[in-house]
């Protein structure tokens, strides 16, 4: 089910391991980027939710994308320091 409001937004373990997770690797390398992979959007969508809420930028791809934009968004992720 995907979040439709901020207030219905509950986290859970595995997102906040994620974030523990990503914590540490910024700790050790503040440039380092990191890739999440999920069979399921809504999954991804409550991660981008929730680094969103960290200040954590992220970029979301999803099969529902079109080439141009999938292109543009990889380029986004390779290129940005």
């Amino acid at each position: 089910q995907r979040i439709t409001s901020v207030d219905d937004f509950r986290s859970s373990t595995k997102i906040e391991g994620l974030m523990e997770e990503l914590e540490l690797l910024h700790e050790e390398d503040p440039s380092a980027k990191g890739i999440v992979f999920s069979q399921f959007v809504s999954m991804l969508d409550l991660i981008e939710h929730r680094l969103k809420l960290a200040g954590i930028r992220a970029v979301k791809l999803d099969g529902r994308m079109s080439f141009d934009n999938r292109d543009r968004f990889i380029s986004s992720f390779c290129d940005d320091e």
